[in-house]
């Protein structure tokens, strides 16, 4: 459990309050730190993990001097990679006044922020899973639950991967439209396998989550991919004016028995799913250069 205090008000800016008072640490903001941290922080995977590495630099033992404030602290701690330097315990750390107005001015961050403009869609497809739970408006591989479990995990994604899972199902619609492909199977970094699959307008959506189902269950049957698998249904785009609709799946198993190992063959050589897969590689940087 992270702790944040947000102090409001308007004479001047307030010290950097935090630390560990014998319940856990509680992290104290100003009003436009908080702003600041929440907008460059912008998932609760980015801003845990800033306030975890905080936690862990405090326990060290390590004083920090401030000259600036908490943003100037997440901007030394962002340029380092996400990362704090190993410093011995008693020694000091000074953070300057000035560092994140520097360090918003970089083209490399100035790019980031371009970059990750389609990471939004990920955002997007979260929204729009969540007001089809709201509506009851969608098909399940499973129990219904499994709704919760997959906006769970979807959310769970930080900036930069939504970035790559964005760019990957923007370019999986713009394929399945063409009649390119018609589902994809990709692992994010954070070690969850996704499978998108676009079927025809035409076909009824039992059938659409069946095949879904069966998809990652063959998935999750390829060697190196972890327990999590997500998977995602819609149809092919076509023009404006249709209107379209999403189904889901949640599947986690740590092994596979030899009844699943056997029934993810036959939807494989049977079915031809993911039977012969076309692979393409994707790379980039949180921060790319100009």
């Amino acid at each position: 459990i992270h702790r944040i205090a947000v102090a409001f008000g308007s004479a001047g800016r307030f010290p950097i309050s935090f630390g560990d008072f014998g319940k856990g640490f509680v992290h104290v903001f100003d009003e436009k730190s908080l702003q600041i941290c929440l907008g460059a922080l912008d998932t609760v995977s980015d801003l845990v993990a800033y306030l975890i590495d905080k936690e862990e630099l405090y326990a060290s033992g390590v004083n920090t001097m401030f000259e600036g404030s908490e943003e100037d602290m997440l901007a030394f701690y962002l340029h380092q990679g996400r990362t704090f330097p190993t410093l011995d315990n008693g020694a000091v750390m000074v953070i300057g006044n000035d560092l994140w107005d520097q360090f918003e001015k970089k083209p490399e961050v100035i790019a980031k922020t371009r970059e990750d403009q389609v990471s939004y869609v990920w955002d997007r497809l979260i929204e729009s899973i969540s007001a089809d739970i709201l509506t009851d408006n969608l098909e399940f591989g499973g129990l219904s639950d499994n709704a919760e479990l997959v906006i769970r995990t979807m959310a769970r994604e930080d900036r930069f991967s939504r970035r790559q899972l964005g760019t990957a199902f923007t370019e999986f619609l713009r394929l399945a439209a063409e009649g390119e492909i018609k589902a994809r199977s990709l692992p994010a970094s954070s070690g969850v396998q996704y499978v998108f699959l676009a079927a025809s307008h035409y076909e009824a959506r039992e059938y659409r989550v069946a095949e879904l189902a069966q998809r990652c269950l063959v998935a999750r049957s390829k060697d190196g991919v972890g327990p999590i698998v997500v998977g995602i249904a819609t149809e092919k785009p076509v023009p404006p004016g249709k209107g379209h609709s999403l189904d889901v799946i949640y599947f986690e198993a740590l092994e596979l028995s030899e009844t699943d190992l056997k029934k993810a063959q036959e939807f494989r050589n049977e079915l031809g799913l993911f039977k012969n897969p076309r692979f393409t590689r994707q790379s980039g940087d949180e921060y790319p250069s100009e």
